[in-house]
């Protein structure tokens, strides 16, 4: 019975990191990307492990870096600036 309640607590905390995540990037770059980096975010916790207790910050920055990736690849502001400054 203590293993289910931690396991409910474990689940609870991967809904509210996976959440304030998903949100975050909704509210920068609309529910496209946001579904997108919620995928991301999945897989880089599913990298983890089943055995171990995922570090919510290392999940986020690697599923962050991915959509960062992604928006300066596509985005004609971001693209611009890279352009300008010659990277």
């Amino acid at each position: 019975m203590q293993y289910l309640c931690h396991r409910e607590e474990e689940v609870a905390r991967i809904e509210r990191a996976l959440t304030s995540f998903y949100g975050a990037v909704m509210n920068e770059w609309g529910s496209e990307e946001a579904a997108r980096a919620a995928d991301d975010w999945i897989e880089e916790l599913e990298k983890t492990g089943a055995d171990e207790y995922p570090d919510w910050h290392s999940v986020t920055a690697r599923a962050a870096q991915r959509v960062a990736q992604r928006v300066v690849a596509t985005h004609p502001y971001y693209c611009r600036i890279v352009e300008m400054s010659g990277l």
